[in-house]
């Protein structure tokens, strides 16, 4: 049986109007949107030999980013790697240099 198909949805339209709770914590519905975002950026880049992941990151007072992290800089990497995804910006981080440590990860 063929599947129906289903329009886009816009997530950005899904998004809290502002990334924190009343109470100053990160919204978790900001957090997850921001998972499936650094997802779909996985699912596009997992054969390249120079990717080895993309997750979200909290920025204090901005809300959330997005990371790449690669293996090595390249012309290809800047070329295949998206500026930004569900409106949310993409940093390109080196393996090893920068790395955040991702305690600011909700479960």
């Amino acid at each position: 049986m063929p599947r129906k198909r289903t329009e886009p949805i816009d997530v950005r339209k899904q998004r809290p109007a502002t990334p924190y709770l009343p109470d100053g914590t990160l919204d978790p519905r900001e957090w997850g949107i921001a998972k499936s975002a650094a997802s779909i950026i996985g699912l596009m880049l997992t054969n390249r030999p120079w990717f080895v992941k993309a997750r979200p990151v909290e920025v204090q007072g901005k809300g959330v980013e997005l990371e790449v992290v690669v293996r090595w800089r390249s012309s290809e990497v800047l070329d295949k790697v998206p500026v930004s995804v569900d409106g949310y910006d993409v940093n390109v981080v080196l393996a090893g240099e920068q790395e955040r440590p991702e305690s600011g990860e909700l479960h």
